[in-house]
């Protein structure tokens, strides 16, 4: 058995990666998770988080807000609503989006139909601005 595996990326707007990976790192609805070659089958939602793998050198990383990832054996298949990259995120624009967020859900009452929108709304831009500001051999344990 290999120990790599097809990594695609994808939003429906685009493919972001098709590449060879030796690990992957997600950010599951029910925490986050690796995948290396011969995985066990998964279908599963992804949460507002990060993508992290290793292509056999630096490992690279992106943020999604969320969507669905598809492990099989010898593939992962990730099909992400929104994928960014660092270098694509304005750090002043990502701050103000937390900012707006917060004063979002601060103007709504606990009981609001609206509140579990605008807590995802902060989740999200929290975690994005966390993904800038933070190292990337934080996340991948290098």
């Amino acid at each position: 058995m290999s120990d790599t595996f097809t990594l695609q990326i994808v939003t429906p707007n685009e493919e972001v990666e098709d590449t060879t990976a030796s690990m992957v790192t997600l950010s599951g609805v029910e925490g986050d998770f690796g995948v290396l070659a011969g995985h066990a089958p998964l279908l599963t939602y992804l949460r507002p988080g990060t993508i992290i793998y290793d292509t056999g050198g630096m490992p690279r990383s992106f943020f999604v807000t969320g969507g669905f990832v598809e492990v099989t054996e010898d593939r992962v298949v990730v099909l992400a609503e929104k994928c960014e990259s660092k270098e694509s995120i304005d750090p002043v624009a990502a701050n103000e989006a937390v900012r707006q967020a917060e004063s979002n859900l601060a103007q709504v009452a606990d009981d609001d139909e609206s509140r579990p929108a605008l807590q995802l709304a902060l989740d999200t831009a929290t975690v994005r601005v966390q993904y800038i500001n933070d190292e990337l051999e934080t996340y991948a344990g290098h």
